[in-house]
């Protein structure tokens, strides 16, 4: 005799993510990204906390995959130390929830350069409460 099986509901896994767990990274990433093994509800979210574990940003689905499957968010600047990232998946089919972290490191934070020969010039570069810009220059080597 033969019983028809049920409906087989899975559960959303972390299939990747971007950065990988436990990813030193040179730079800071212009991006997170976690992408699952099967469709999520909008309600799913991706969160970044610092050190302190101080939450610096959070996000949701990545609107450029169609397939809902992918969440994203796009931190603010972070600066050198070790970041967690924790996900909320729920399932767009039976609604199951699932939670998970990785973690990543940032060594050190990208730094915009000065046009240190248009910086001499420009009186408008000092300030009261810092130094003028065209000390960096002086101190870069």
């Amino acid at each position: 005799m033969l019983v028809p099986l049920g409906t087989a509901w899975g559960h959303a896994s972390l299939v990747k993510s971007s950065p990988s767990d436990g990813q030193i990274l040179k730079a800071p990433p212009s991006m997170v990204q976690a992408t699952f093994s099967e469709e999520l509800d909008k309600n799913s979210v991706l969160r970044i906390y610092d050190s302190v574990q101080k939450l610096v940003a959070h996000g949701g689905l990545d609107p450029n995959f169609g397939n809902h499957r992918v969440l994203k968010v796009v931190p603010p600047r972070l600066v050198r130390g070790k970041y967690v990232v924790q996900w909320i998946a729920i399932s767009a089919d039976d609604g199951n929830v699932r939670k998970g972290s990785f973690r990543f490191t940032v060594l050190q934070v990208v730094t915009t350069s000065v046009n240190c020969r248009a910086v001499f010039w420009n009186s408008a570069s000092r300030s009261a409460s810092r130094p003028p810009v065209w000390a960096r220059c002086l101190e870069s080597p």
